[in-house]
């Protein structure tokens, strides 16, 4: 998606071709609901229908133009190159005979290969990789203006992983990973982090910041550049700015996950 709309003319293009229908849908609109039907209820509710749909394409337009921070690459891969030619000139047996030396992985549990060890953005999201580059995915209207991501919104598990240190258990209690499991917490815990996931939300700092975030921009016509020439997203799309209230919050439920378990 990147790569089709990364030119001036071909964002003219896609523009063009959501607008290009809608002079010949007033004029049905118009003909028979109005003039023959007399109904301006059913007019105005076609009317309403095809103009969200219109915003609903033209938002995800802009999020494919906004939200693009580029490859994620190794900082050491990064420095190790000179130049972009250079990468490309590497040959094919070269890159078989890569050793881990020359490109380390993580040892983390779970971490089987390159793919899954490689660099990621901070947050774990739906990602489209397109052209070289990595695009969030927004599920919905409400995680917009709640700044989160599809799967931070459908899994409250993932709060596991933002989770500080848990405090000590008492000797008979069962002892979690840092950061703890899924499939390691109790039925008690399991309820606990699922009630917690409704009140913390580590990345909403109010609904005017979360759509700036996302769709780029936060002065009132600010769509117009994006939609006519694009531009940079506000942030690298690799760190985000974090609800100061989530950290006590999240403090508090690592609290509550071990001594849950005493009772």
């Amino acid at each position: 998606m990147v790569s089709l709309y990364s030119s001036a003319p071909a964002r003219v293009v896609a523009v063009l071709l959501m607008l290009i229908p809608h002079p010949s849908l007033l004029l049905v609109l118009v003909n028979y609901h109005l003039r023959v039907l007399k109904s301006p209820a059913r007019f105005l509710f076609h009317l309403l229908a095809t103009y969200t749909l219109t915003f609903l394409a033209f938002s995800s337009l802009i999020l494919i133009l906004a939200r693009d921070p580029g490859p994620v690459t190794s900082p050491r891969t990064a420095e190790a190159a000179d130049s972009l030619d250079e990468r490309e000139d590497m040959s094919f047996m070269q890159a078989l005979l890569a050793t881990e030396e020359d490109d380390p992985q993580d040892k983390r549990p779970g971490n089987w290969c390159r793919k899954c060890s490689a660099p990621k953005p901070e947050r774990h999201t739906i990602a489209v990789r397109a052209g070289g580059k990595i695009i969030i995915v927004i599920g919905s209207a409400t995680d917009v203006f709640t700044n989160q991501t599809t799967l931070e919104n459908v899994s409250p598990f993932l709060l596991l992983r933002h989770l500080p240190p848990l405090p000590r258990p008492p000797p008979d209690a069962q002892i979690l990973s840092d950061p703890p499991l899924e499939h390691q917490l109790s039925h008690a815990q399991r309820r606990l982090v699922r009630d917690a996931h409704f009140h913390i939300r580590a990345y909403d700092v109010g609904w005017r910041k979360n759509w700036a975030q996302v769709m780029g921009w936060d002065r009132p016509w600010g769509w117009v550049p994006r939609l006519l020439v694009g531009g940079g997203c506000k942030g690298d799309g690799q760190t985000f700015p974090r609800n100061p209230r989530a950290d006590d919050m999240l403090a508090r439920l690592a609290d509550e996950l071990v001594s849950i378990d005493k009772d």
